[in-house]
Formats: C-alpha cells, structure tokens, sequence
C-alpha cells in the first residue's frame, strides 16, 4: 500500500486496490514516512489499554489476604475497602492504597466491597 501511494496512486484508489479504509492506508503511510521501505517497522501494535498507575500486584495480593483474614475473624464481618484500609494501617505497611483504589481491586476480583453475600429475605413473600 505504501508503495502504491509514494509512487503517486490517489490514497483513496489504495483503500480500494486492497479493500481497507483509507484511514488504514493513512495509518500506514504515516508509520512509514521518512523511512525505506525495508527499514519500516511493520508489526502491528497492541491496542490494549495502558495502565501505568495499575497497583501492584504485591499489594493486590495483600489486600485480597486481608479481605479473606477480616471475612473470617471480624465479628460483625467488616471486611470491606474502609475495614482493609484500617488494617493496612494498623499493620503498619508502607505503601497504603485509598479505600476507592482497594473497592477496586475487590471489584476485578468480583468481590462485593460490602461484604454482603447474599440478600436476607424479610418476609414470606420475598422471592
């Protein structure tokens, strides 16, 4: 494609040639500007989203360890994000994450921040 385009053929008539969008032929022709033709980089990119501020996995781990230590030993089941936020405290350690950046570790692990399992029924009548 980027051949056909340096040597004069209409981008649109490019897209059409090889059935893509001329966004893609676009996209190519822009990764290969400047460049030979042998010296371009023609492996796709990941399109995953970057996240560089993601938490460790270390302290990920800790507060999944706590969740399952609170669930278990907390009387009244305080084993949400506040609840494992005090221990960290409470433990000491040096890196703390918010109580939002722990509900959401619990949330990709698909464990409630409320600790609630399961909804108690009130009367007969609830399904």
């Amino acid at each position: 494609m980027v051949a056909a385009v340096r040597r004069g053929r209409p981008r649109r008539a490019v897209a059409r040639q090889f059935g893509v969008s001329l966004a893609t032929v676009q996209y190519w022709v822009r990764r290969a500007q400047g460049q030979r033709l042998d010296r371009v980089d023609w492996s796709d990119r990941s399109h995953a989203p970057r996240a560089p501020h993601r938490t460790g996995v270390a302290i990920e781990d800790l507060v999944l360890t706590l969740r399952r230590e609170l669930a278990e030993t907390s009387d009244l089941g305080a084993s949400g994000a506040e609840a494992i936020e005090q221990a960290l405290r409470d433990r000491g350690s040096e890196t703390i994450p918010s109580v939002r950046t722990i509900g959401r570790i619990l949330d990709r692990e698909a464990l409630p921040c409320t600790g609630a399992r399961f909804r108690l029924k009130t009367s007969p009548s609830d399904g």
